[in-house]
Protein backbone atom coordinates (compact mmCIF):
# COMPACT_ATOMS: atom_id res chain seq x y z
CA UNK A 1 0.00 0.00 0.00
CA UNK A 2 1.40 3.01 -0.58
CA UNK A 3 0.96 5.24 2.79
CA UNK A 4 0.90 8.96 1.45
CA UNK A 5 -1.86 8.22 -1.34
CA UNK A 6 -3.81 6.58 1.02
CA UNK A 7 -3.76 9.25 3.48
CA UNK A 8 -4.23 11.56 0.71
CA UNK A 9 -7.41 9.28 0.26
CA UNK A 10 -8.53 8.91 3.01
CA UNK A 11 -9.06 12.34 4.11
CA UNK A 12 -11.82 13.14 1.81
CA UNK A 13 -14.97 13.75 3.59
CA UNK A 14 -18.62 13.00 2.08
CA UNK A 15 -19.54 9.98 0.85
CA UNK A 16 -18.62 11.02 -3.22
CA UNK A 17 -21.18 12.40 -5.57
CA UNK A 18 -24.00 9.88 -4.52
CA UNK A 19 -25.01 11.11 -1.46
CA UNK A 20 -26.55 14.83 -2.30
CA UNK A 21 -26.23 18.07 -1.24
CA UNK A 22 -24.70 19.17 1.86
CA UNK A 23 -25.70 17.41 5.41
CA UNK A 24 -28.05 19.22 8.20
CA UNK A 25 -27.14 20.37 10.94
CA UNK A 26 -25.60 18.26 13.89
CA UNK A 27 -27.59 17.37 16.66
CA UNK A 28 -26.00 18.88 20.09
CA UNK A 29 -26.44 19.48 23.46
CA UNK A 30 -24.37 23.07 22.34
CA UNK A 31 -23.58 25.00 19.81
CA UNK A 32 -20.67 23.20 17.61
CA UNK A 33 -18.27 26.47 15.94
CA UNK A 34 -16.41 25.89 13.10
CA UNK A 35 -13.27 24.55 13.09
CA UNK A 36 -10.92 26.62 14.73
CA UNK A 37 -7.13 26.68 15.29
CA UNK A 38 -5.35 23.83 16.75
CA UNK A 39 -6.32 23.43 20.29
CA UNK A 40 -3.63 24.53 22.91
CA UNK A 41 -1.45 21.65 24.12
CA UNK A 42 -1.91 21.65 27.95
CA UNK A 43 1.36 21.34 30.17
CA UNK A 44 1.66 18.41 32.90
CA UNK A 45 1.65 20.87 35.36
CA UNK A 46 -2.27 21.77 34.31
CA UNK A 47 -3.56 18.18 35.14
CA UNK A 48 -5.16 18.65 38.13
CA UNK A 49 -6.78 14.76 38.66
CA UNK A 50 -5.04 11.75 39.07
CA UNK A 51 -7.33 9.72 37.67
CA UNK A 52 -7.25 8.01 34.06
CA UNK A 53 -8.63 9.67 31.34
CA UNK A 54 -10.94 6.78 29.65
CA UNK A 55 -12.00 6.60 25.93
CA UNK A 56 -14.21 4.19 24.23
CA UNK A 57 -14.17 4.22 20.39
CA UNK A 58 -16.77 2.27 18.26
CA UNK A 59 -15.86 1.63 14.84
CA UNK A 60 -18.97 0.97 13.81
CA UNK A 61 -20.19 -1.47 11.34
CA UNK A 62 -16.25 -3.05 11.48
CA UNK A 63 -16.60 -6.75 10.95
CA UNK A 64 -13.25 -8.61 12.74
CA UNK A 65 -12.53 -10.52 9.61
CA UNK A 66 -12.28 -7.28 7.41
CA UNK A 67 -9.61 -5.93 9.87
CA UNK A 68 -5.83 -6.33 8.64
CA UNK A 69 -5.40 -6.44 12.50
CA UNK A 70 -7.26 -9.55 12.35
CA UNK A 71 -5.19 -11.32 9.33
CA UNK A 72 -7.21 -9.68 6.33
CA UNK A 73 -5.06 -9.81 2.88
CA UNK A 74 -6.30 -6.03 2.68
CA UNK A 75 -4.01 -3.41 4.17
CA UNK A 76 -7.62 -1.64 6.13
CA UNK A 77 -6.29 -1.51 9.17
CA UNK A 78 -3.22 -0.55 9.39
CA UNK A 79 -3.02 1.95 12.37
CA UNK A 80 -4.93 -0.74 14.78
CA UNK A 81 -1.81 -2.86 13.90
CA UNK A 82 0.66 -0.38 15.07
CA UNK A 83 -1.58 -0.75 18.34
CA UNK A 84 -1.93 -4.08 18.31
CA UNK A 85 1.98 -4.17 18.08
CA UNK A 86 2.66 -2.35 21.29
CA UNK A 87 3.83 -5.29 23.88
CA UNK A 88 2.65 -4.66 27.34
CA UNK A 89 0.10 -2.75 27.76
CA UNK A 90 -2.10 -3.68 24.99
CA UNK A 91 -4.21 -6.54 23.98
CA UNK A 92 -6.64 -7.73 21.59
CA UNK A 93 -8.92 -10.29 20.34
CA UNK A 94 -10.61 -10.88 17.10
CA UNK A 95 -13.30 -13.12 18.53
CA UNK A 96 -15.67 -10.58 20.33
CA UNK A 97 -19.44 -10.89 20.17
CA UNK A 98 -21.78 -8.17 19.94
CA UNK A 99 -24.50 -8.56 22.07
CA UNK A 100 -27.26 -6.95 19.75
CA UNK A 101 -26.68 -7.01 15.97
CA UNK A 102 -27.32 -3.38 15.24
CA UNK A 103 -26.63 0.19 16.91
CA UNK A 104 -29.03 1.17 19.37
CA UNK A 105 -29.23 -2.61 21.61
CA UNK A 106 -25.15 -3.35 21.34
CA UNK A 107 -24.52 0.30 22.68
CA UNK A 108 -26.66 0.18 25.21
CA UNK A 109 -24.88 -3.11 26.45
CA UNK A 110 -21.41 -1.56 26.65
CA UNK A 111 -22.99 1.39 28.14
CA UNK A 112 -24.79 -0.76 30.87
CA UNK A 113 -23.13 -4.05 31.08
CA UNK A 114 -26.26 -5.96 30.46
CA UNK A 115 -27.94 -8.27 27.83
CA UNK A 116 -30.13 -6.68 25.53
CA UNK A 117 -33.13 -8.40 27.56
CA UNK A 118 -32.39 -6.96 30.92
CA UNK A 119 -31.66 -3.49 29.39
CA UNK A 120 -34.81 -3.89 27.25
CA UNK A 121 -33.51 -1.35 24.62
CA UNK A 122 -33.79 -2.42 20.96
CA UNK A 123 -36.07 0.21 19.42
CA UNK A 124 -35.50 3.76 18.85
CA UNK A 125 -38.28 4.47 21.24
CA UNK A 126 -37.39 2.06 23.92
CA UNK A 127 -34.65 3.96 26.14
CA UNK A 128 -32.32 1.79 28.51
CA UNK A 129 -34.00 0.68 31.73
CA UNK A 130 -34.46 3.79 33.73
CA UNK A 131 -33.60 1.88 36.62
CA UNK A 132 -29.97 0.57 35.01
CA UNK A 133 -27.40 2.96 35.87
CA UNK A 134 -25.33 4.12 32.53
CA UNK A 135 -21.50 3.79 32.34
CA UNK A 136 -21.20 8.04 31.96
CA UNK A 137 -23.61 8.17 34.99
CA UNK A 138 -21.39 5.94 37.38
CA UNK A 139 -18.13 7.79 36.02
CA UNK A 140 -20.03 11.64 36.82
CA UNK A 141 -20.52 9.98 40.34
CA UNK A 142 -16.82 9.70 40.30
CA UNK A 143 -16.09 12.70 39.23
CA UNK A 144 -15.69 12.56 35.64
CA UNK A 145 -17.13 14.93 32.87
CA UNK A 146 -18.21 12.68 29.96
CA UNK A 147 -18.58 13.89 26.26
CA UNK A 148 -20.21 11.87 23.29
CA UNK A 149 -19.07 12.40 20.12
CA UNK A 150 -20.92 10.48 17.37
CA UNK A 151 -21.41 10.19 13.51
CA UNK A 152 -23.87 7.52 13.80
CA UNK A 153 -27.13 9.55 13.74
CA UNK A 154 -28.81 6.56 15.82
CA UNK A 155 -27.48 7.65 19.13
CA UNK A 156 -29.58 10.39 18.85
CA UNK A 157 -31.62 12.21 22.41
CA UNK A 158 -34.97 9.21 21.49
CA UNK A 159 -32.87 6.25 21.33
CA UNK A 160 -31.44 7.40 25.58
CA UNK A 161 -28.18 6.67 24.48
CA UNK A 162 -27.14 9.96 25.66
CA UNK A 163 -28.17 9.80 29.34
CA UNK A 164 -25.80 10.60 31.52
CA UNK A 165 -23.27 12.21 29.36
CA UNK A 166 -22.72 16.10 30.25
CA UNK A 167 -22.75 16.78 26.81
CA UNK A 168 -23.58 14.97 23.29
CA UNK A 169 -22.60 15.98 20.12
CA UNK A 170 -24.54 13.73 17.11
CA UNK A 171 -24.49 13.64 13.54
CA UNK A 172 -27.52 14.65 11.39
CA UNK A 173 -27.77 12.05 8.83
CA UNK A 174 -25.58 9.00 7.46
CA UNK A 175 -23.09 10.89 5.95
CA UNK A 176 -22.67 14.10 7.75
CA UNK A 177 -19.05 13.53 9.32
CA UNK A 178 -16.99 11.16 7.37
CA UNK A 179 -13.72 11.63 6.97
CA UNK A 180 -11.56 14.53 8.66
CA UNK A 181 -15.14 16.16 9.42
CA UNK A 182 -15.27 13.73 12.68
CA UNK A 183 -11.82 14.94 13.65
CA UNK A 184 -13.06 18.75 14.02
CA UNK A 185 -15.71 17.94 15.78
CA UNK A 186 -14.03 16.31 18.03
CA UNK A 187 -11.25 19.49 18.46
CA UNK A 188 -14.06 22.18 18.94
CA UNK A 189 -15.59 19.59 21.67
CA UNK A 190 -12.49 19.14 23.21
CA UNK A 191 -11.98 22.99 23.45
CA UNK A 192 -15.49 23.19 25.61
CA UNK A 193 -14.12 21.00 28.12
CA UNK A 194 -13.29 21.88 31.75
CA UNK A 195 -9.34 21.29 32.48
CA UNK A 196 -9.84 20.39 36.13
CA UNK A 197 -11.70 17.23 35.67
CA UNK A 198 -10.73 13.52 34.16
CA UNK A 199 -12.77 12.84 30.80
CA UNK A 200 -14.88 9.77 29.86
CA UNK A 201 -15.05 10.03 26.20
CA UNK A 202 -17.25 7.90 23.71
CA UNK A 203 -16.24 8.71 19.76
CA UNK A 204 -18.54 6.84 17.59
CA UNK A 205 -16.52 6.28 13.97
CA UNK A 206 -19.26 5.87 11.12
CA UNK A 207 -16.85 5.17 7.39
CA UNK A 208 -17.45 1.66 7.41
CA UNK A 209 -21.34 1.81 7.81
CA UNK A 210 -22.92 2.49 4.17
CA UNK A 211 -23.62 4.29 1.77
CA UNK A 212 -20.45 3.70 0.95
CA UNK A 213 -18.21 6.83 -0.77
CA UNK A 214 -16.61 7.29 -4.09
CA UNK A 215 -13.34 4.95 -4.43
CA UNK A 216 -10.84 7.51 -6.04
CA UNK A 217 -7.74 6.74 -7.93
CA UNK A 218 -5.01 6.66 -5.71
CA UNK A 219 -6.13 4.32 -3.38
CA UNK A 220 -3.25 1.51 -4.41
CA UNK A 221 -5.10 -1.73 -3.76
CA UNK A 222 -8.76 -0.52 -4.82
CA UNK A 223 -10.71 -0.44 -7.74
CA UNK A 224 -11.19 3.41 -8.12
CA UNK A 225 -15.26 3.08 -8.21
CA UNK A 226 -18.44 5.21 -8.12
CA UNK A 227 -20.21 5.99 -4.40
CA UNK A 228 -22.51 2.82 -3.56
CA UNK A 229 -26.11 3.56 -1.95
CA UNK A 230 -28.54 1.18 -1.16
CA UNK A 231 -31.96 1.35 -2.11
CA UNK A 232 -33.92 -0.15 0.80
CA UNK A 233 -36.87 0.62 0.84
CA UNK A 234 -39.88 -1.96 -1.26
CA UNK A 235 -40.65 0.25 -3.59
CA UNK A 236 -36.89 0.08 -5.13
CA UNK A 237 -38.02 -3.46 -5.70
CA UNK A 238 -36.29 -3.47 -9.18
CA UNK A 239 -33.37 -1.90 -8.13
CA UNK A 240 -30.02 -4.15 -8.13
CA UNK A 241 -30.45 -4.11 -4.05
CA UNK A 242 -33.61 -5.46 -3.81
CA UNK A 243 -33.23 -8.22 -6.85
CA UNK A 244 -29.91 -9.15 -5.19
CA UNK A 245 -31.86 -9.97 -1.95
CA UNK A 246 -34.11 -11.79 -3.87
CA UNK A 247 -31.56 -13.72 -5.62
CA UNK A 248 -33.07 -12.87 -8.90
CA UNK A 249 -29.61 -11.17 -10.23
CA UNK A 250 -27.61 -13.56 -13.09
CA UNK A 251 -24.64 -15.16 -11.65
CA UNK A 252 -22.22 -12.66 -12.78
CA UNK A 253 -24.09 -9.81 -12.05
CA UNK A 254 -24.27 -10.88 -8.74
CA UNK A 255 -20.50 -11.32 -8.00
CA UNK A 256 -20.15 -8.46 -9.45
CA UNK A 257 -22.28 -6.30 -7.17
CA UNK A 258 -20.86 -8.37 -4.46
CA UNK A 259 -17.34 -7.21 -5.60
CA UNK A 260 -18.58 -4.11 -5.32
CA UNK A 261 -20.17 -3.95 -1.89
CA UNK A 262 -16.82 -5.45 -0.38
CA UNK A 263 -14.88 -2.65 -1.99
CA UNK A 264 -16.57 0.21 -1.09
CA UNK A 265 -17.25 -1.45 2.53
CA UNK A 266 -12.96 -2.27 2.87
CA UNK A 267 -12.57 1.56 1.69
CA UNK A 268 -14.87 2.11 4.48
CA UNK A 269 -12.96 0.63 7.40
CA UNK A 270 -10.18 2.21 5.92
CA UNK A 271 -11.35 5.49 6.57
CA UNK A 272 -12.32 4.43 9.76
CA UNK A 273 -9.26 3.23 10.96
CA UNK A 274 -7.61 6.15 9.76
CA UNK A 275 -10.22 8.59 11.57
CA UNK A 276 -9.00 6.63 14.91
CA UNK A 277 -5.39 7.56 14.16
CA UNK A 278 -6.50 11.53 13.73
CA UNK A 279 -8.79 11.25 17.24
CA UNK A 280 -5.32 9.76 19.12
CA UNK A 281 -3.61 12.91 17.76
CA UNK A 282 -6.13 14.85 18.89
CA UNK A 283 -6.68 13.54 22.41
CA UNK A 284 -2.58 13.88 22.47
CA UNK A 285 -2.24 17.39 21.12
CA UNK A 286 -5.30 18.55 23.74
CA UNK A 287 -3.36 17.15 26.43
CA UNK A 288 -6.03 14.48 27.31
CA UNK A 289 -3.70 11.75 26.90
CA UNK A 290 -0.37 12.78 28.62
CA UNK A 291 -1.29 11.00 31.92
CA UNK A 292 -2.60 7.57 32.54
CA UNK A 293 -5.40 6.56 30.14
CA UNK A 294 -7.17 3.65 29.10
CA UNK A 295 -8.56 2.84 25.45
CA UNK A 296 -11.15 0.26 24.01
CA UNK A 297 -11.39 -0.24 20.51
CA UNK A 298 -14.42 -2.15 19.27
CA UNK A 299 -17.73 -2.50 17.30
CA UNK A 300 -21.38 -2.26 17.75
CA UNK A 301 -21.60 -5.14 15.23
CA UNK A 302 -20.33 -6.47 11.62
CA UNK A 303 -21.88 -6.39 8.06
CA UNK A 304 -23.57 -8.70 5.68
CA UNK A 305 -21.23 -8.65 2.21
CA UNK A 306 -23.05 -11.11 0.34
CA UNK A 307 -22.90 -13.85 3.35
CA UNK A 308 -25.87 -16.24 3.23
CA UNK A 309 -27.04 -14.11 0.33
CA UNK A 310 -28.01 -11.05 2.58
CA UNK A 311 -26.39 -7.54 3.28
CA UNK A 312 -26.25 -4.57 5.79
CA UNK A 313 -27.03 -6.67 9.32
CA UNK A 314 -29.60 -6.87 12.30
CA UNK A 315 -31.80 -9.43 10.96
CA UNK A 316 -30.01 -13.07 12.27
CA UNK A 317 -26.78 -13.21 14.92
CA UNK A 318 -24.20 -14.76 11.81
CA UNK A 319 -20.68 -14.96 12.49
CA UNK A 320 -20.10 -11.62 9.69
CA UNK A 321 -22.72 -9.62 12.00
CA UNK A 322 -21.55 -10.58 15.25
CA UNK A 323 -18.16 -11.28 15.33
CA UNK A 324 -15.95 -7.57 16.03
CA UNK A 325 -12.39 -7.00 17.20
CA UNK A 326 -11.67 -5.65 20.60
CA UNK A 327 -8.36 -4.30 21.85
CA UNK A 328 -7.71 -2.76 25.29
CA UNK A 329 -4.31 -0.14 25.59
CA UNK A 330 -3.38 1.27 28.92
CA UNK A 331 0.05 2.22 28.87
CA UNK A 332 1.78 1.89 32.02
CA UNK A 333 -0.22 -1.07 33.25
CA UNK A 334 2.17 -3.98 34.82
CA UNK A 335 0.68 -7.08 33.33
CA UNK A 336 -1.86 -7.29 30.03
CA UNK A 337 -5.47 -8.45 29.95
CA UNK A 338 -5.93 -11.46 29.56
CA UNK A 339 -9.01 -11.63 26.75
CA UNK A 340 -11.14 -15.11 26.65
CA UNK A 341 -12.28 -16.27 23.66
CA UNK A 342 -14.96 -15.85 23.15
CA UNK A 343 -15.83 -12.67 24.85
CA UNK A 344 -18.91 -10.46 24.87
CA UNK A 345 -18.61 -6.90 24.10
CA UNK A 346 -20.72 -5.95 26.63
CA UNK A 347 -17.48 -6.27 29.34
CA UNK A 348 -16.53 -2.66 27.43
CA UNK A 349 -18.79 -1.34 30.78
CA UNK A 350 -16.56 -3.48 33.24
CA UNK A 351 -12.91 -2.52 31.31
CA UNK A 352 -13.41 1.22 31.29
CA UNK A 353 -14.55 1.35 34.50
CA UNK A 354 -12.57 -1.07 36.34
CA UNK A 355 -9.61 -1.92 34.09
CA UNK A 356 -10.67 -5.39 34.28
CA UNK A 357 -13.00 -8.50 33.33
CA UNK A 358 -16.72 -8.14 35.13
CA UNK A 359 -17.94 -11.75 36.19
CA UNK A 360 -20.53 -13.91 34.66
CA UNK A 361 -21.35 -11.97 31.63
CA UNK A 362 -22.39 -14.01 28.81
CA UNK A 363 -21.67 -13.72 25.45
CA UNK A 364 -24.99 -13.88 24.26
CA UNK A 365 -26.42 -11.79 21.43
CA UNK A 366 -30.24 -10.86 20.45
CA UNK A 367 -31.87 -10.34 17.24
CA UNK A 368 -35.07 -8.97 15.84
CA UNK A 369 -37.43 -9.31 13.11
CA UNK A 370 -37.02 -5.77 11.69
CA UNK A 371 -40.30 -4.06 9.77
CA UNK A 372 -36.80 -1.92 7.76
CA UNK A 373 -35.67 -4.64 6.08
CA UNK A 374 -36.45 -6.78 3.03
CA UNK A 375 -35.10 -9.57 4.09
CA UNK A 376 -37.04 -12.17 5.85
CA UNK A 377 -35.51 -11.84 9.46
CA UNK A 378 -36.65 -13.26 12.90
CA UNK A 379 -36.24 -12.92 16.70
CA UNK A 380 -32.90 -15.23 17.94
CA UNK A 381 -30.58 -15.33 20.34
CA UNK A 382 -27.30 -16.93 20.24
CA UNK A 383 -24.93 -18.07 22.82
CA UNK A 384 -21.52 -18.72 22.66
CA UNK A 385 -20.23 -21.26 25.10
CA UNK A 386 -16.55 -21.89 23.86
CA UNK A 387 -14.33 -20.35 21.13
CA UNK A 388 -15.30 -23.25 18.50
CA UNK A 389 -19.27 -23.87 19.51
CA UNK A 390 -22.64 -22.03 19.10
CA UNK A 391 -25.69 -22.26 19.79
CA UNK A 392 -28.72 -20.83 18.44
CA UNK A 393 -32.45 -20.19 20.02
CA UNK A 394 -35.00 -19.61 17.08
CA UNK A 395 -38.94 -20.37 17.36
CA UNK A 396 -38.17 -22.37 19.84
CA UNK A 397 -35.79 -24.49 18.95
CA UNK A 398 -32.20 -24.97 19.63
CA UNK A 399 -29.16 -26.01 17.09
CA UNK A 400 -25.50 -26.08 17.28
CA UNK A 401 -22.93 -24.79 15.21
CA UNK A 402 -19.49 -26.38 14.83
CA UNK A 403 -16.83 -22.66 14.10
CA UNK A 404 -13.97 -24.41 13.80
CA UNK A 405 -15.52 -27.28 11.25
CA UNK A 406 -18.47 -25.06 9.64
CA UNK A 407 -17.49 -21.64 9.53
CA UNK A 408 -20.24 -20.41 7.35
CA UNK A 409 -22.66 -22.02 9.88
CA UNK A 410 -24.68 -24.36 7.24
CA UNK A 411 -24.88 -27.32 9.18
CA UNK A 412 -26.97 -26.94 12.09
CA UNK A 413 -26.88 -29.98 14.74
CA UNK A 414 -29.02 -30.66 17.64
CA UNK A 415 -27.90 -29.01 20.90
CA UNK A 416 -27.43 -30.88 24.03
CA UNK A 417 -25.11 -30.22 27.14
CA UNK A 418 -23.35 -27.03 27.89
CA UNK A 419 -25.44 -23.80 27.79
CA UNK A 420 -28.73 -25.38 26.25
CA UNK A 421 -30.31 -24.40 29.41
CA UNK A 422 -28.97 -21.37 29.92
CA UNK A 423 -29.58 -20.34 26.50
CA UNK A 424 -33.83 -21.36 26.44
CA UNK A 425 -33.85 -18.87 29.79
CA UNK A 426 -32.21 -16.12 27.96
CA UNK A 427 -34.72 -17.14 24.70
CA UNK A 428 -37.92 -16.91 27.01
CA UNK A 429 -36.79 -13.68 28.66
CA UNK A 430 -36.14 -12.11 24.83
CA UNK A 431 -39.75 -13.24 23.23
CA UNK A 432 -41.47 -11.92 26.27
CA UNK A 433 -39.35 -7.99 25.88
CA UNK A 434 -40.22 -8.63 22.06
CA UNK A 435 -43.53 -9.00 22.55
CA UNK A 436 -44.10 -6.29 24.87
CA UNK A 437 -42.40 -4.84 21.88
CA UNK A 438 -44.78 -5.40 19.31
CA UNK A 439 -47.81 -4.57 21.71
CA UNK A 440 -46.49 -1.35 22.31
CA UNK A 441 -46.06 -0.55 18.44
CA UNK A 442 -42.74 0.07 19.11
CA UNK A 443 -42.02 -1.40 15.49
CA UNK A 444 -43.84 0.92 13.62
CA UNK A 445 -42.34 4.32 15.72
CA UNK A 446 -38.67 2.79 14.77
CA UNK A 447 -39.53 2.82 11.14
CA UNK A 448 -40.28 6.13 11.12
CA UNK A 449 -37.21 7.36 12.88
CA UNK A 450 -34.94 4.85 10.63
CA UNK A 451 -36.68 6.81 7.76
CA UNK A 452 -36.12 10.26 9.34
CA UNK A 453 -32.55 9.31 9.68
CA UNK A 454 -31.95 7.84 5.78
CA UNK A 455 -31.81 4.14 6.52
CA UNK A 456 -35.18 4.01 4.45
CA UNK A 457 -35.62 6.05 1.26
Amino acid sequence: MRAAALATALLLSGCGDGCGGAPPAPEVAAPVEAPAARPRKRSRAERRFDAPTLVLVVLDTVRADHTSLCGYERPTTPYLETLGKRAGPVTYTCAARTPGTWTVPSHASMFTGRTVAEHGSDAMDRPMAADLPTLAEQLGERGYQSLLVSANPTLNQRSGLQRGFDEAVVAGNLTAWRGADLDAVLRNALERLARDKPLFLVLNIFDAHDPFPEIPLDVAWLTPRDALVYDPHPTGREGTFQRYLRGELPRDEATAYEQAVKDGYDYGVARADQNLRLAMTTLRATGWLEGPFRLVVTSDHGEFLGDKGMLRHGCFPWEPVTRVPLLVYEPGREQPLDLPDPISTTQVFHLLRDGALGADVPVVSMSEARVTDPRPCADAVALWTDEDRKLVARAGEVVAYDLDDDPGERRPSPAAGQGVEQLRALAEAHAAHRAEVRKGGGDARRREEMEALGYVE
